[in-house]
């Protein structure tokens, strides 16, 4: 037990090592790219500095990768949005059965992962209006390939309504993710087999982790300390962050111990290298090369078809957008690796 329990914080600790000297290539190469910008903007005179400037002759400014994450994009000044007031977050005690109403998408959301939807179908649309009408949760059901097998267990999270809009046809929802939760029996068994939206009795799960054996004896005073959030919420950070596919991100979601949740991400960090093509395969780019435009991470969720960036005033000026989607982590070979 000590040998593993030293095990696992040897490797959490190698994990923040490797995120962080990536981040940090990632930031040089990003002031590299803006100081070059910038000097070549100094060299062109004066003439070509009130370019880069605003009408009004505000210089440019770094983008806010906090403003995106609130995706006001889904609600247009328009089309006013409801908020969806459920007064304190609500906790459900672990290993309490509950009927909720759950929709099937093809989307893993983790706990504590920020997730926009727009939904289209009636069905589903009823269901999402039922959960926010009765200011409770509502539960999403991963469509994961290969899961679908009728023998096995389904699982899925709790999702609390923030805020939405509905022109009658489309329901432009944002919700985060709350709890996990285990499909007990559905109202109507043909949604199992449909993956269709229905009311289920669902059993919500319990987040453990191994604790040290040597904690038993600390002092008492110790346990009155405040707590960080600790392997549980960093296990999800990491999940909600790491490239990877549908199908492993609906394993992570259904481990209940963090510290196999991160013994296992840390398995994929190390062959997180470069990103290919998921179809051919082709080279795409270095995870160093990756300038992440959202502060929740991103998500491999794509819910609008576009992006049109009128502001002249952020940096960076450019830059190439690829969906999750789209790209593999793939191990560079150890000749390639000689030259990064």
């Amino acid at each position: 037990m000590l040998q593993l329990q030293h095990g696992i914080r040897n490797g959490v600790r190698q994990f923040l090592r490797i995120l962080n000297v990536r981040a940090r290539r990632g930031s040089r190469g990003l002031d590299v790219h803006m100081r070059a910008a910038d000097s070549s903007d100094d060299d062109s005179g004066d003439e070509d500095e009130t370019v880069t400037e605003a009408s009004d002759g505000e210089p440019s400014r770094n983008f806010d990768v906090h403003e995106s994450s609130k995706h006001q994009y889904l609600f247009k000044p328009n089309h006013a949005s409801e908020e969806v007031d459920m007064g304190a977050t609500m906790w459900l005690q672990p290993g309490k059965e509950h009927t909720v109403p759950v929709i099937s998408l093809d989307l893993v959301v983790l706990p504590g992962q920020m997730v926009p939807m727009q939904i289209q179908n009636a069905i589903s649309r009823s269901i999402v209006q039922r959960a926010i009408d009765s200011r409770s949760y509502l539960g999403l059901l991963p469509v994961v390939p290969g899961e679908a097998n009728m023998r096995r267990e389904r699982y899925g999270i709790l999702l609390q309504v923030n805020k939405y809009v509905s022109d009658g046809l489309t329901m432009k929802v944002h919700a985060i993710g709350r709890q996990r939760f285990r499909v007990i029996s559905f109202e109507n068994e043909a949604s199992r087999m449909s993956f269709s939206s229905s009311m289920a009795r669902v059993e919500v799960l319990n987040e453990t982790t191994r604790e040290p054996l040597l904690q038993a004896i600390c002092p008492h005073n110790t346990w009155n300390l405040p707590e960080k959030k600790g392997p549980i919420s960093f296990s999800y950070w990491a999940a909600r962050n790491i490239p990877m596919t549908l199908s492993a991100k609906y394993e992570h979601l259904v481990e209940d111990e963090a510290n196999l949740r991160i013994v296992s991400l840390l398995n994929l960090i190390d062959q997180m290298t470069d990103l290919v093509c998921r179809g051919c395969g082709l080279l795409i780019c270095s995870v160093r090369d990756i300038v992440n435009m959202n502060s929740e991470g991103t998500s491999s969720h794509f819910v609008n078809s576009g992006w049109e960036f009128t502001s002249r005033r952020f940096n960076p000026a450019k830059f190439y957008g690829i969906t999750r989607k789209a790209v593999v982590p793939r191990k560079a070979d150890a000749d390639q690796e000689e030259h990064l």
